[in-house]
């Protein structure tokens, strides 16, 4: 399943999308978050959890668009 959220405001440049996904790495069992974007924090972790991820697309000046992609079924949740 894919959720997408998609706007048509002002884009992330390419230096605000690095600091973005760089924001967003994993460190051992934690997850740090330094800027703006805790909710990407939060739909990306939640997104792993249920193995699935998280996808940025943006184009400066035209775009942006968030998809959260998760299995239909998650391991372990059927006997």
């Amino acid at each position: 399943m894919i959720l997408s959220v998609h706007d048509k405001g002002q884009g992330i440049s390419e230096a605000e999308m690095a600091e973005l996904k760089a924001d967003l790495q994993c460190k051992g069992n934690f997850y740090e978050q330094q800027g703006s974007g805790l909710g990407l924090l939060i739909a990306k972790r939640l997104a792993e959890l249920h193995g699935g991820k998280l996808r940025i697309d943006s184009t400066l000046g035209e775009q942006t668009t968030v998809q959260v992609m998760l299995p239909l079924i998650s391991k372990g949740l059927i006997p």
